[in-house]
């Protein structure tokens, strides 16, 4: 069941909105659809709302307002899109100097928690995300609004579909953002591995600073360089090694100490698996000041 109302409320907003009723064997069986539409809003007012069985998404078209969810609030601006679990307190309100346009669904059904929950784990548990692909979501909350003329049966199938579509999207925005943020923090500890890769108990030294544990660190490390962090370390010692045989006059015994490898069975296998030559002859060959 269906119901289609194009309206002003009292000056306030402009709204094309589609209430509908699942049928039974889309409550049981599908994600469906309990109200979609699109809000343009006309003067700012307050929205408020909990305890509702049903799962919000809504996306800023154009404009700016606020969502609270709980105690907390937050600024919403063009491409930011909200994915709220009504049954907890929340409140929405359009700017007044720069008034909104929303496209929104209600909907509910198979999955929506653990969708929603699942959103937030690699959201920063936030129910708000700025996306990149604007378009993208536009273009299926749009379809989504196109087939509810439609009263078909079929009608609830490809609203589930669309609805999935929405949440896929918002996923795949999450976790790419998620892997960016990842390289941040791994480039940071790149970074500090090059200024500081000759210390000892490095490794120990990092966990400790960014607050990952060893195994955590290296995985990262590979996922986003695609080399085992103890590697990356050890080539950065070994080219300091090459590094001071070529361009200082300090005996091997004490490069092996200065660069960090800090043993002689490791340098000279290093130079051996590597150079396929001792250090000595490394230097008598890239040395310049060896005559």
């Amino acid at each position: 069941m269906m119901d289609h109302t194009m309206f002003a409320t009292e000056g306030i907003t402009k709204s094309e909105r589609f209430l509908r009723t699942p049928g039974e064997f889309a409550r049981d069986n599908l994600i469906y659809v309990q109200e979609t539409g699109r809000l343009q809003s006309i003067q700012s007012h307050r929205c408020i709302r909990e305890n509702l069985e049903s799962y919000l998404i809504f996306m800023v078209l154009s404009g700016s307002g606020m969502v609270q969810i709980n105690d907390e609030e937050h600024p919403l601006v063009m491409g930011d899109c909200v994915f709220i679990d009504c049954r907890q307190h929340y409140e929405h309100q359009s700017s007044e100097s720069d008034p909104w346009e929303l496209m929104w669904v209600h909907c509910n059904g198979q999955h929506m928690e653990a969708f929603h929950d699942f959103f937030k784990q690699k959201n920063d548990e936030k129910d708000y995300i700025t996306v990149e692909n604007v378009e993208r979501l536009k273009r299926y909350f749009e379809e989504l609004l196109l087939i509810q003329k439609d009263q078909r049966i079929l009608v609830e199938f490809q609203a589930s579909i669309l609805i999935g579509q929405i949440v896929e999207a918002l996923l795949e925005e999450a976790m790419l953002q998620e892997e960016n943020k990842s390289y941040v923090v791994y480039n940071q500890i790149r970074e500090y591995i090059n200024e500081n890769y000759q210390k000892h108990a490095l490794v120990e030294k990092m966990t400790k600073l960014f607050h990952l544990n060893a195994d955590e660190m290296d995985q990262g490390f590979l996922k986003n360089f695609g080399i085992d962090i103890y590697d990356y370390i050890l080539n950065r010692r070994f080219t300091k090694a090459k590094e001071l045989l070529r361009f200082s006059i300090k005996p091997v015994s004490e490069i092996v100490e200065i660069s960090g490898i800090c043993n002689d069975d490791l340098f000279r296998k290093l130079f051996k698996e590597h150079e396929k030559m001792t250090a000595e002859e490394y230097r008598k060959k890239w040395a310049q000041w060896v005559k």
